[in-house]
């Protein structure tokens, strides 16, 4: 199924005059949601890997070395399970550990070159929604920006009171 029909039956939801417009937006978000992972579990079944095997590829790929723990916090995970993902991807020859210079207990990981062949040709999942956005206006795509980025903090802020 094409991107554009998954994503016209993933934002298409009933609406009835007394759903509210917050509503509208939630289940709009959901929606996108939905369209990213259904992209990103595309690009992960090409290249026999996990969703998350595919982040920590991409994501290591721009920071070019990092820690487990620090991929842990970002990914919002715990590191057992950055940990079990890291070794699977170690055994596929796609990254590889650094001992820190610094620590010897601590290691860092980087990108095979087999692994940064794959993290950038998956990095490219979004690009479908990139192309949506490409012909958007400038001032609508900041306006946009700006309000993803507030959501974005204010849920983080939501998460660390909770």
């Amino acid at each position: 199924m094409a991107f554009n029909q998954k994503l016209t039956k993933a934002t298409t939801m009933p609406h009835s005059e007394k759903q509210d417009i917050d509503t509208a937006i939630v289940s709009g978000l959901e929606a996108i949601g939905h369209a990213y992972r259904a992209l990103l579990w595309e690009q992960a079944r090409e290249h026999d890997l996990s969703p998350l095997q595919i982040q920590l590829l991409i994501h290591i790929r721009e920071a070019q070395s990092v820690k487990i723990s620090g991929l842990a916090r970002h990914f919002m995970l715990t590191k057992p399970t950055v940990s079990e993902a890291i070794r699977s991807l170690e055994r596929k020859h796609m990254i590889g550990r650094h001992k820190d210079p610094d620590d010897a207990r601590s290691h860092s990981v980087r990108l095979t070159e087999w692994g940064a062949d794959i993290a950038h040709i998956a990095s490219f999942y979004t690009e479908p929604v990139r192309r949506i956005i490409a012909p958007v206006a400038l001032a609508e795509k900041e306006i946009l920006l700006k309000n993803i980025r507030g959501l974005l903090r204010r849920l983080e802020q939501e998460g660390a009171e909770d």
